[in-house]
Protein backbone atom coordinates (compact mmCIF):
# COMPACT_ATOMS: atom_id res chain seq x y z
CA UNK A 1 0.00 0.00 0.00
CA UNK A 2 2.91 2.62 0.90
CA UNK A 3 4.29 2.02 -2.89
CA UNK A 4 1.59 3.66 -4.28
CA UNK A 5 0.84 -0.09 -6.49
CA UNK A 6 -3.04 -0.62 -6.51
CA UNK A 7 -4.06 -3.26 -4.17
CA UNK A 8 -6.75 -5.55 -5.01
CA UNK A 9 -8.80 -7.47 -2.01
CA UNK A 10 -12.06 -9.68 -2.79
CA UNK A 11 -15.37 -7.71 -1.56
CA UNK A 12 -17.24 -10.92 -1.52
CA UNK A 13 -15.21 -12.77 1.21
CA UNK A 14 -15.56 -12.39 5.01
CA UNK A 15 -14.70 -13.02 8.53
CA UNK A 16 -13.93 -12.33 11.81
CA UNK A 17 -10.10 -10.77 11.84
CA UNK A 18 -8.54 -11.52 14.98
CA UNK A 19 -5.91 -9.84 16.57
CA UNK A 20 -2.86 -12.51 18.03
CA UNK A 21 -2.11 -10.75 20.79
CA UNK A 22 -5.48 -10.40 22.10
CA UNK A 23 -6.57 -14.22 21.39
CA UNK A 24 -3.24 -15.58 23.32
CA UNK A 25 -5.03 -13.45 25.89
CA UNK A 26 -8.27 -15.40 25.88
CA UNK A 27 -6.40 -18.38 25.19
CA UNK A 28 -4.57 -17.81 28.90
CA UNK A 29 -7.83 -17.04 30.73
CA UNK A 30 -9.35 -20.14 29.12
CA UNK A 31 -6.70 -22.62 30.17
CA UNK A 32 -6.65 -20.97 34.21
CA UNK A 33 -10.46 -21.34 34.25
CA UNK A 34 -9.99 -25.16 33.52
CA UNK A 35 -12.87 -25.86 31.31
CA UNK A 36 -12.51 -28.15 28.88
CA UNK A 37 -14.42 -27.64 25.40
CA UNK A 38 -13.92 -26.40 21.94
CA UNK A 39 -13.82 -22.34 21.66
CA UNK A 40 -14.05 -20.37 18.58
CA UNK A 41 -12.19 -17.07 19.61
CA UNK A 42 -12.13 -14.49 17.47
CA UNK A 43 -12.65 -10.51 17.47
CA UNK A 44 -16.43 -9.68 17.27
CA UNK A 45 -18.08 -8.48 14.07
CA UNK A 46 -17.27 -9.17 10.57
CA UNK A 47 -16.29 -7.38 7.64
CA UNK A 48 -15.15 -8.41 4.01
CA UNK A 49 -11.44 -8.48 3.13
CA UNK A 50 -12.09 -5.16 0.92
CA UNK A 51 -13.36 -3.51 3.99
CA UNK A 52 -10.60 -5.13 6.17
CA UNK A 53 -7.83 -3.42 3.87
CA UNK A 54 -9.41 0.13 3.84
CA UNK A 55 -9.50 0.24 7.55
CA UNK A 56 -6.06 -1.08 7.94
CA UNK A 57 -4.53 1.84 5.84
CA UNK A 58 -7.05 4.77 7.29
CA UNK A 59 -5.42 3.22 10.57
CA UNK A 60 -2.32 3.30 9.52
CA UNK A 61 -2.39 6.97 7.32
CA UNK A 62 -1.98 5.25 3.94
CA UNK A 63 -3.77 6.59 1.09
CA UNK A 64 -3.69 3.51 -1.11
CA UNK A 65 -5.63 2.62 -3.88
CA UNK A 66 -7.64 -0.38 -3.26
CA UNK A 67 -9.70 -2.14 -5.43
CA UNK A 68 -12.63 -4.45 -4.96
CA UNK A 69 -12.32 -7.76 -6.43
CA UNK A 70 -14.29 -10.96 -6.18
CA UNK A 71 -13.06 -14.08 -4.97
CA UNK A 72 -13.39 -16.61 -8.11
CA UNK A 73 -10.96 -14.46 -9.95
CA UNK A 74 -8.26 -15.28 -7.27
CA UNK A 75 -5.96 -18.28 -8.03
CA UNK A 76 -5.29 -20.30 -5.05
CA UNK A 77 -4.82 -24.06 -4.25
CA UNK A 78 -6.78 -24.28 -1.09
CA UNK A 79 -10.54 -23.26 -1.73
CA UNK A 80 -11.70 -20.24 0.72
CA UNK A 81 -15.11 -20.23 1.93
CA UNK A 82 -17.07 -17.03 1.18
CA UNK A 83 -18.16 -16.25 4.67
CA UNK A 84 -15.89 -17.57 7.71
CA UNK A 85 -17.20 -15.35 10.38
CA UNK A 86 -17.36 -17.10 13.94
CA UNK A 87 -19.13 -16.70 16.86
CA UNK A 88 -17.87 -16.93 20.37
CA UNK A 89 -20.65 -18.54 21.52
CA UNK A 90 -18.95 -21.21 23.72
CA UNK A 91 -16.64 -18.33 25.05
CA UNK A 92 -19.47 -16.23 25.53
CA UNK A 93 -21.63 -19.55 27.43
CA UNK A 94 -17.80 -20.42 29.14
CA UNK A 95 -16.45 -17.46 30.54
CA UNK A 96 -17.36 -14.59 29.10
CA UNK A 97 -16.51 -13.01 25.62
CA UNK A 98 -14.54 -10.60 26.25
CA UNK A 99 -12.99 -9.87 22.61
CA UNK A 100 -13.35 -6.69 21.67
CA UNK A 101 -14.49 -5.83 18.21
CA UNK A 102 -12.15 -6.22 15.26
CA UNK A 103 -12.08 -2.79 14.39
CA UNK A 104 -11.10 -1.80 18.25
CA UNK A 105 -8.76 -4.86 17.71
CA UNK A 106 -6.83 -3.43 14.71
CA UNK A 107 -6.88 0.11 16.25
CA UNK A 108 -4.62 -1.25 18.82
CA UNK A 109 -2.53 -3.15 16.90
CA UNK A 110 -2.00 -0.47 14.95
CA UNK A 111 -0.88 1.57 17.90
CA UNK A 112 0.74 -0.83 19.20
CA UNK A 113 3.03 -3.24 16.79
CA UNK A 114 3.11 -0.83 13.70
Amino acid sequence: AKSGKTITVPDDMTGSPTYSLELARQIEKLIFTGKPGLYHTANRGCCSRYEWANKICALAGIKADIKPIKSASLTSKAPRPLYSALRNYNLEQGIGDSMKGWEDALTEYIINDL
